[in-house]
């Protein structure tokens, strides 16, 4: 269902994608292997949500679908970009400022060092990779950082909605077919362009005299710097899925999707059916999108308002809370004894009410009276 602008559906997949985040955030993430130490009380124990961190790819396919439907209700390429601005920046600006607030009153084990950095806070709402920085200006002595990690993936996000609404507003017509093409092209090249440096760097059958300098360079700049390379196939899967939803082109649109899901699976080792690997979980986000296509009325249920609202406020609820959930319960589980491994759902709780209080009382508000100044 379509109701002001929203499609109840897709803020209840997104409620399911930041739920698997938060799970691998709060039970996963900051314990051996993938952290040195625990910092969680109940230690590796409750280790069963390694996959969760797949959520973000879930996310990547959702903004590929709400973008392609954005740009549709868009006069303009830079009334699209005000429309980005005004939905990412207040809501980053809010969940940062009180992310170094809550780390310089509460952090007395320096936990987490760079979410006590004011300049990390200030570069935070450039929504840039650090690495940018870095490269742009090498002689600067000044190091910047996220204020949090899990900002990671809001850079692939702008490079993908640079991407889109220039292939947008260049030509509306074959948008879809042109940045489909646009997408699978670099994925390819960069593909074989690995393949090749990797080979030059073992056997060289090639014999090619590339030094490991520039092989270096060019991975730096394709994982670091324009990583939308990596996750753009996700993206046009959101875009190919919309064209479906829209009833247009359906036979191109399908043929598409398979290409993409052959590419994702070749290039992640997925055709290895003897064992499971996370590749593998894209099928069910595959299945969720297909059922909300052809099988709209049996999915309803997922659109209970609790599920659908907060999915509306996943967008703060997503920036607010990692490190400081993870400080919560590094500090407090363990008053629960050996139920601390409950704690982590007490903490979910409280970031769901303060992404629904926030996004009611501050981001929407703001929202509105910058859309009504700024867009006309």
């Amino acid at each position: 269902m379509v109701k002001d602008n929203r499609i109840d559906i897709l803020d209840s997949y997104r409620f399911i994608a930041i739920l698997s985040v938060m799970l691998y955030h709060y039970y996963s993430r900051w314990t051996p292997p993938i952290n040195n130490v625990s910092l969680y009380p109940y230690g590796s124990k409750y280790d069963h949500f390694s996959y969760g961190n797949l959520g973000v790819q879930f996310f990547f396919i959702i903004s590929g679908f709400v973008i392609a439907f954005t740009l549709t209700r868009t006069d303009s390429f830079i009334d699209f970009w005000k429309k980005r601005i005004i939905r990412l920046l207040p809501s980053m600006f809010i969940c940062s400022f009180i992310t170094l607030v809550v780390f310089r009153l509460m952090d007395t084990k320096m936990l987490f060092l760079g979410s006590h950095s004011i300049k990390n806070f200030i570069f935070s709402l450039s929504f840039l990779s650090p690495e940018i920085y870095h490269r742009i200006i090498p002689f600067s002595n000044l190091k910047v950082n996220y204020i949090n990690g899990s900002y990671w993936s809001l850079w692939p996000e702008i490079q993908f909605y640079f991407v889109a609404s220039s292939f947008y507003f260049i030509n509306k017509k074959n948008f879809i077919l042109n940045i489909s093409i646009f997408t699978i092209l670099i994925i390819f090249l960069n593909y074989l362009t690995l393949r090749v440096l990797d080979n030059v760097q073992t056997t060289n059958r090639l014999g090619l005299n590339i030094s490991n300098q520039t092989i270096e360079s060019y991975k730096f700049w394709i994982t670091d710097i324009f990583n939308y390379v990596s996750y753009s196939i996700y993206f046009i899967l959101g875009v190919l899925f919309f064209q479906l939803h829209s009833k247009e082109n359906k036979r191109m649109s399908i043929i598409l999707l398979c290409i993409c899901l052959f590419i994702l699976l070749i290039s992640n080792g997925g055709f290895n059916f003897t064992q499971f690997l996370p590749i593998h979980l894209v099928f069910i986000m595959f299945l969720l999108f297909v059922g909300f296509i052809y099988f709209p009325k049996q999915l309803n249920f997922v659109t209970m308002n609790p599920i659908s609202n907060i999915g509306v406020a996943s967008y703060s609820l997503y920036l607010i809370h990692e490190v400081i959930g993870v400080l919560l319960i590094n500090k407090y589980a363990d008053v629960f004894g050996k139920y601390d491994y409950v704690f982590p759902i007490f903490v979910i709780l409280l970031m769901i009410c303060f992404a629904l209080l926030s996004f009611k009382y501050i981001e929407k508000p703001i929202g509105l009276y910058l859309k009504k100044k700024l867009i006309h």
